[in-house]
Protein backbone atom coordinates (compact mmCIF):
# COMPACT_ATOMS: atom_id res chain seq x y z
CA UNK A 1 0.00 0.00 0.00
CA UNK A 2 0.69 3.59 -0.71
CA UNK A 3 1.48 6.26 2.27
CA UNK A 4 -0.76 8.81 0.76
CA UNK A 5 0.82 11.55 2.40
CA UNK A 6 4.00 10.79 0.07
CA UNK A 7 2.63 11.08 -3.25
CA UNK A 8 4.10 13.16 -5.45
CA UNK A 9 2.02 16.78 -5.62
CA UNK A 10 1.80 18.78 -9.37
CA UNK A 11 3.14 16.13 -11.65
CA UNK A 12 1.90 13.75 -14.15
CA UNK A 13 0.91 10.22 -12.66
CA UNK A 14 0.70 7.27 -15.42
CA UNK A 15 -1.20 4.78 -13.81
CA UNK A 16 -2.64 0.97 -15.37
CA UNK A 17 -6.14 -0.19 -13.59
CA UNK A 18 -6.35 -3.94 -13.36
CA UNK A 19 -9.35 -5.46 -15.53
CA UNK A 20 -10.08 -7.23 -11.69
CA UNK A 21 -10.22 -3.85 -9.98
CA UNK A 22 -12.41 -2.05 -12.52
CA UNK A 23 -16.05 -1.02 -11.46
CA UNK A 24 -18.79 -2.70 -13.36
CA UNK A 25 -20.90 -1.22 -15.09
CA UNK A 26 -24.49 0.09 -14.14
CA UNK A 27 -26.45 -2.12 -15.74
CA UNK A 28 -24.62 -5.34 -14.93
CA UNK A 29 -24.80 -4.18 -11.01
CA UNK A 30 -28.74 -3.88 -11.61
CA UNK A 31 -28.92 -7.81 -12.95
CA UNK A 32 -27.01 -8.81 -9.93
CA UNK A 33 -29.04 -7.08 -7.28
CA UNK A 34 -32.16 -8.48 -9.15
CA UNK A 35 -30.87 -11.99 -8.90
CA UNK A 36 -30.22 -11.09 -5.48
CA UNK A 37 -33.52 -9.65 -4.67
CA UNK A 38 -35.21 -12.84 -5.82
CA UNK A 39 -33.13 -14.50 -3.51
CA UNK A 40 -34.09 -12.14 -0.43
CA UNK A 41 -37.89 -12.23 -1.84
CA UNK A 42 -38.07 -16.09 -0.52
CA UNK A 43 -36.83 -15.84 3.15
CA UNK A 44 -37.85 -11.91 3.79
CA UNK A 45 -40.67 -11.14 6.24
CA UNK A 46 -42.23 -8.41 8.42
CA UNK A 47 -40.49 -9.63 11.57
CA UNK A 48 -36.98 -9.93 9.27
CA UNK A 49 -36.80 -7.24 6.96
CA UNK A 50 -33.52 -6.97 4.83
CA UNK A 51 -32.48 -3.89 3.01
CA UNK A 52 -31.56 -5.15 -0.11
CA UNK A 53 -30.75 -0.96 -1.38
CA UNK A 54 -27.86 -1.72 1.16
CA UNK A 55 -25.87 -4.19 -1.45
CA UNK A 56 -24.88 -1.52 -3.87
CA UNK A 57 -23.09 0.76 -1.46
CA UNK A 58 -21.49 -2.01 1.14
CA UNK A 59 -20.41 -3.70 -1.70
CA UNK A 60 -17.00 -2.82 -3.86
CA UNK A 61 -18.50 -3.87 -7.64
CA UNK A 62 -15.52 -4.71 -8.47
CA UNK A 63 -14.34 -8.08 -9.75
CA UNK A 64 -11.65 -8.78 -7.03
CA UNK A 65 -10.32 -7.18 -3.87
CA UNK A 66 -8.40 -8.54 -1.16
CA UNK A 67 -11.31 -9.98 0.39
CA UNK A 68 -12.04 -11.96 -2.22
CA UNK A 69 -14.39 -12.29 -5.86
CA UNK A 70 -17.29 -10.53 -6.21
CA UNK A 71 -19.82 -13.87 -6.01
CA UNK A 72 -17.78 -14.59 -2.67
CA UNK A 73 -17.72 -11.20 -1.08
CA UNK A 74 -21.92 -10.95 -2.31
CA UNK A 75 -22.45 -14.68 -0.24
CA UNK A 76 -20.91 -13.12 2.74
CA UNK A 77 -23.14 -10.35 2.88
CA UNK A 78 -26.01 -12.69 2.11
CA UNK A 79 -24.71 -14.63 4.89
CA UNK A 80 -24.31 -11.27 7.35
CA UNK A 81 -27.82 -10.25 6.61
CA UNK A 82 -29.74 -13.69 6.65
CA UNK A 83 -27.27 -15.91 8.18
CA UNK A 84 -28.38 -18.45 5.52
CA UNK A 85 -25.64 -18.89 2.35
CA UNK A 86 -26.77 -18.06 -0.87
CA UNK A 87 -27.48 -21.26 -3.48
CA UNK A 88 -24.23 -22.47 -5.08
CA UNK A 89 -26.22 -22.23 -8.58
CA UNK A 90 -26.88 -18.36 -8.02
CA UNK A 91 -23.33 -17.76 -6.70
CA UNK A 92 -22.10 -19.14 -9.78
CA UNK A 93 -24.80 -17.27 -12.26
CA UNK A 94 -23.35 -14.04 -10.73
CA UNK A 95 -20.25 -15.06 -11.15
CA UNK A 96 -21.00 -15.93 -14.95
CA UNK A 97 -22.76 -12.96 -15.53
CA UNK A 98 -20.29 -10.43 -13.82
CA UNK A 99 -17.15 -12.63 -15.36
CA UNK A 100 -18.45 -11.72 -18.77
CA UNK A 101 -19.16 -7.47 -18.05
CA UNK A 102 -15.49 -6.90 -16.24
CA UNK A 103 -14.07 -4.15 -18.78
CA UNK A 104 -10.91 -4.39 -20.24
CA UNK A 105 -7.31 -3.08 -18.59
CA UNK A 106 -7.54 0.93 -18.64
CA UNK A 107 -4.76 3.40 -18.33
CA UNK A 108 -4.83 6.45 -16.51
CA UNK A 109 -3.24 9.59 -16.22
CA UNK A 110 -3.56 12.06 -13.19
CA UNK A 111 -1.75 14.38 -10.80
CA UNK A 112 -2.72 16.01 -7.29
CA UNK A 113 -2.42 19.98 -7.62
CA UNK A 114 -1.96 22.16 -4.98
CA UNK A 115 -1.80 25.68 -6.82
CA UNK A 116 -5.54 25.49 -8.27
CA UNK A 117 -4.68 27.97 -11.20
CA UNK A 118 -6.75 26.97 -14.19
CA UNK A 119 -9.10 28.36 -15.81
CA UNK A 120 -13.15 27.11 -15.34
CA UNK A 121 -13.75 24.49 -18.13
CA UNK A 122 -10.21 23.04 -18.24
CA UNK A 123 -11.22 20.11 -16.81
CA UNK A 124 -14.61 19.82 -17.54
CA UNK A 125 -15.95 21.99 -15.03
CA UNK A 126 -17.56 24.81 -17.03
CA UNK A 127 -20.68 24.58 -14.33
CA UNK A 128 -18.48 24.74 -11.16
CA UNK A 129 -19.20 27.57 -9.17
CA UNK A 130 -15.84 27.58 -7.15
CA UNK A 131 -14.62 29.74 -10.11
CA UNK A 132 -16.44 32.93 -10.09
CA UNK A 133 -18.68 34.93 -7.65
CA UNK A 134 -19.55 37.17 -10.07
CA UNK A 135 -19.94 35.65 -13.74
CA UNK A 136 -20.22 39.11 -15.26
CA UNK A 137 -17.14 40.24 -14.37
CA UNK A 138 -14.88 41.22 -17.37
CA UNK A 139 -17.38 39.77 -20.11
CA UNK A 140 -16.61 35.92 -20.65
CA UNK A 141 -13.80 35.91 -18.05
CA UNK A 142 -13.95 34.42 -15.15
CA UNK A 143 -11.49 34.99 -12.07
CA UNK A 144 -11.31 32.90 -9.88
CA UNK A 145 -13.99 33.64 -6.68
CA UNK A 146 -14.08 33.14 -3.04
CA UNK A 147 -14.39 29.55 -2.70
CA UNK A 148 -10.85 28.95 -4.65
CA UNK A 149 -9.32 31.41 -2.47
CA UNK A 150 -9.91 29.64 0.72
CA UNK A 151 -8.38 26.48 -0.58
CA UNK A 152 -5.72 28.23 -1.69
CA UNK A 153 -4.81 29.46 1.94
CA UNK A 154 -5.76 25.92 3.64
CA UNK A 155 -2.97 23.54 2.75
CA UNK A 156 -5.42 20.38 3.63
CA UNK A 157 -7.23 20.90 0.35
CA UNK A 158 -5.56 19.62 -3.32
CA UNK A 159 -7.76 18.97 -6.21
CA UNK A 160 -7.07 15.20 -8.96
CA UNK A 161 -6.97 16.05 -12.60
CA UNK A 162 -6.87 13.90 -14.98
CA UNK A 163 -5.73 14.00 -18.67
CA UNK A 164 -6.13 12.79 -21.88
CA UNK A 165 -3.22 11.78 -23.96
CA UNK A 166 -2.97 13.43 -27.43
CA UNK A 167 0.14 12.74 -30.10
CA UNK A 168 1.89 15.66 -31.36
CA UNK A 169 2.57 14.59 -34.63
CA UNK A 170 0.01 16.11 -37.26
CA UNK A 171 -1.26 18.48 -33.99
CA UNK A 172 -1.64 21.60 -33.43
CA UNK A 173 -3.13 23.31 -30.28
CA UNK A 174 -4.30 26.79 -30.58
CA UNK A 175 -3.73 29.86 -27.87
CA UNK A 176 -6.72 28.40 -25.88
CA UNK A 177 -5.63 24.79 -25.42
CA UNK A 178 -5.84 23.44 -22.13
CA UNK A 179 -2.52 21.15 -22.01
CA UNK A 180 -0.69 21.27 -19.12
CA UNK A 181 2.02 18.37 -19.05
CA UNK A 182 3.86 17.36 -22.60
CA UNK A 183 6.83 15.29 -22.83
CA UNK A 184 8.74 14.17 -26.16
CA UNK A 185 5.68 12.65 -28.04
CA UNK A 186 2.32 13.50 -26.62
CA UNK A 187 0.67 16.92 -25.25
CA UNK A 188 -1.63 16.38 -22.18
CA UNK A 189 -5.30 17.68 -22.21
CA UNK A 190 -7.35 18.60 -19.20
CA UNK A 191 -10.20 15.75 -18.85
CA UNK A 192 -11.91 15.60 -15.22
CA UNK A 193 -11.02 16.97 -11.61
CA UNK A 194 -12.44 16.80 -8.31
CA UNK A 195 -11.47 18.61 -4.96
CA UNK A 196 -9.73 16.49 -2.21
CA UNK A 197 -9.83 17.36 1.53
CA UNK A 198 -7.12 15.52 3.26
CA UNK A 199 -7.96 14.31 6.90
CA UNK A 200 -6.35 12.33 9.78
CA UNK A 201 -8.55 9.74 11.77
CA UNK A 202 -7.51 7.80 15.18
CA UNK A 203 -7.59 4.15 14.33
CA UNK A 204 -8.62 2.29 18.02
CA UNK A 205 -6.02 0.08 19.60
CA UNK A 206 -6.38 -2.38 22.18
CA UNK A 207 -5.95 -0.87 25.44
CA UNK A 208 -2.52 0.50 26.74
CA UNK A 209 -1.77 0.57 23.03
CA UNK A 210 -1.46 4.37 21.62
CA UNK A 211 -3.71 5.12 19.18
CA UNK A 212 -2.05 6.05 15.29
CA UNK A 213 -3.27 8.38 13.34
CA UNK A 214 -4.12 7.15 9.58
CA UNK A 215 -3.45 9.32 6.75
CA UNK A 216 -7.79 9.83 4.78
CA UNK A 217 -8.44 11.55 1.23
CA UNK A 218 -12.11 12.96 0.74
CA UNK A 219 -13.05 13.45 -2.75
CA UNK A 220 -16.07 15.85 -3.91
CA UNK A 221 -17.80 18.26 -6.46
CA UNK A 222 -16.09 15.66 -9.22
CA UNK A 223 -16.51 17.24 -13.22
CA UNK A 224 -16.08 15.39 -16.42
CA UNK A 225 -15.68 11.69 -14.25
CA UNK A 226 -18.03 11.20 -11.87
CA UNK A 227 -16.82 11.55 -7.58
CA UNK A 228 -16.99 7.79 -7.28
CA UNK A 229 -15.23 6.94 -10.63
CA UNK A 230 -12.06 9.25 -9.67
CA UNK A 231 -12.24 7.90 -5.85
CA UNK A 232 -12.10 4.51 -7.18
CA UNK A 233 -9.09 4.97 -9.88
CA UNK A 234 -7.59 7.02 -7.04
CA UNK A 235 -8.16 4.11 -4.26
CA UNK A 236 -6.79 1.61 -6.26
CA UNK A 237 -3.39 3.55 -7.05
CA UNK A 238 -2.69 3.61 -3.49
CA UNK A 239 -3.97 0.24 -2.74
CA UNK A 240 -6.71 1.21 -0.35
CA UNK A 241 -10.77 1.39 -0.08
CA UNK A 242 -13.10 3.81 -0.41
CA UNK A 243 -16.85 4.28 0.52
CA UNK A 244 -19.32 7.11 -0.06
CA UNK A 245 -19.65 9.62 2.95
CA UNK A 246 -21.64 12.64 4.03
CA UNK A 247 -19.69 15.95 3.88
CA UNK A 248 -20.25 18.34 6.80
CA UNK A 249 -20.13 21.44 8.54
CA UNK A 250 -18.63 23.42 6.05
CA UNK A 251 -19.61 26.99 4.30
CA UNK A 252 -18.36 25.14 0.58
CA UNK A 253 -20.69 24.50 -2.17
CA UNK A 254 -21.05 20.32 -2.26
CA UNK A 255 -22.36 18.65 -4.69
CA UNK A 256 -23.83 15.51 -3.73
CA UNK A 257 -21.54 14.90 -0.64
CA UNK A 258 -18.15 12.50 -1.07
CA UNK A 259 -16.25 9.62 -0.87
CA UNK A 260 -13.77 9.17 1.35
CA UNK A 261 -9.85 6.63 0.76
CA UNK A 262 -8.14 5.32 3.55
CA UNK A 263 -7.19 1.87 5.35
CA UNK A 264 -10.18 -0.79 4.96
CA UNK A 265 -10.91 -1.11 8.71
CA UNK A 266 -10.06 2.70 9.31
CA UNK A 267 -12.78 4.32 7.23
CA UNK A 268 -15.83 1.15 7.23
CA UNK A 269 -17.44 2.76 10.19
CA UNK A 270 -17.12 6.63 9.10
CA UNK A 271 -20.30 8.20 7.76
CA UNK A 272 -19.60 11.57 7.59
CA UNK A 273 -16.75 14.08 7.14
CA UNK A 274 -16.07 17.55 8.58
CA UNK A 275 -14.59 19.63 6.99
CA UNK A 276 -13.62 22.84 8.70
CA UNK A 277 -11.89 25.22 6.01
CA UNK A 278 -10.01 27.91 8.05
CA UNK A 279 -11.41 31.45 8.14
CA UNK A 280 -10.62 33.77 5.40
CA UNK A 281 -10.61 37.29 5.08
CA UNK A 282 -9.87 38.70 1.83
CA UNK A 283 -9.00 42.44 1.93
CA UNK A 284 -8.76 43.56 -1.92
CA UNK A 285 -10.42 43.69 -4.17
CA UNK A 286 -9.27 43.50 -8.00
CA UNK A 287 -12.74 44.48 -10.15
CA UNK A 288 -15.98 44.88 -8.90
CA UNK A 289 -16.05 41.73 -6.49
CA UNK A 290 -14.01 39.81 -7.32
CA UNK A 291 -11.47 39.08 -4.18
CA UNK A 292 -7.92 38.13 -4.00
CA UNK A 293 -5.91 37.13 -0.77
CA UNK A 294 -3.97 39.96 0.89
CA UNK A 295 -0.31 40.75 0.24
CA UNK A 296 -0.18 38.31 -3.08
CA UNK A 297 1.18 40.91 -5.50
CA UNK A 298 2.10 38.21 -8.07
CA UNK A 299 -1.33 36.68 -8.21
CA UNK A 300 -2.81 40.10 -8.89
CA UNK A 301 -0.18 40.89 -12.01
CA UNK A 302 -1.13 37.54 -13.12
CA UNK A 303 -4.27 38.36 -13.32
CA UNK A 304 -4.33 41.53 -14.94
CA UNK A 305 -1.57 39.79 -17.75
CA UNK A 306 -4.13 37.03 -18.26
CA UNK A 307 -6.71 39.90 -19.06
CA UNK A 308 -4.89 41.89 -21.32
CA UNK A 309 -4.02 39.45 -23.05
CA UNK A 310 -7.43 37.94 -24.01
CA UNK A 311 -9.03 41.29 -24.97
CA UNK A 312 -5.99 41.22 -27.28
CA UNK A 313 -6.93 37.50 -28.85
CA UNK A 314 -10.51 38.73 -28.67
CA UNK A 315 -9.63 42.25 -30.87
CA UNK A 316 -8.00 40.10 -33.05
CA UNK A 317 -10.65 37.57 -33.84
CA UNK A 318 -12.93 40.71 -33.95
CA UNK A 319 -10.74 42.97 -36.84
CA UNK A 320 -8.57 40.26 -38.13
CA UNK A 321 -4.36 39.72 -37.89
CA UNK A 322 -3.57 42.95 -38.34
CA UNK A 323 -5.02 44.55 -35.60
CA UNK A 324 -3.59 42.50 -33.43
CA UNK A 325 -0.44 43.84 -33.99
CA UNK A 326 -1.70 47.17 -33.52
CA UNK A 327 -3.16 46.18 -30.30
CA UNK A 328 -0.59 43.76 -28.57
Amino acid sequence: MKNMTEIPTNEIIEFGLNSDNIKLDDATIDSIMVMVFEEVKKIDTPFTTIGIATLKTEIDWQWKTDRGTLPKRIDNWFYKKTNTSLDAQIVSQIGNLARAKVPKDQKYWFDINTTFDWRQGDFGDHGSCFFSSNPTVMGSLKLPGWQLDVMRNDDRFQAIRFFKPIEKKNTTLSWDDNHFYEDEDKFYIGLSRAWIWNSFIKGKKPWGVPEETYSTKTFFNGYGLTTESISHVFSAYVEKAYKYVSIKETDLYINNNGYIVGDPKVIESVSEVPIHEKEYEPTFSLFSEQLRPPNDQQMIDDAIDQINYRRRVELMYALGHEAYAVAA
